[in-house]
């Protein structure tokens, strides 16, 4: 279920919800508790520039700033 839509009035710029406070705030409070976990995960089990698996000498250097990934965390943080 999506909690908020983009508003498309052309009066104000931004978001919107339709869901009471207290729904969208246990949804986020959520999302904030464990999205750090699982963009790690995906980080060390999904990335070619990282892993267990990964030799540090011959693993290439990381382009995480192009990830997105690190865009989705930035979001999130």
């Amino acid at each position: 279920m999506k909690y908020t839509s983009e508003r498309c009035n052309g009066i104000k710029a931004g978001f919107w919800s339709p869901h009471n406070k207290e729904s969208v705030v246990q949804k986020l409070g959520a999302i904030e508790k464990d999205a750090p976990a699982l963009i790690e995960a995906i980080c060390d089990q999904c990335c070619q520039f990282r892993g267990s698996d990964k030799d540090p000498e011959t693993v290439p250097e990381r382009r995480c700033d192009r990830c997105p990934v690190t865009t989705l965390s930035g979001l999130i943080q």
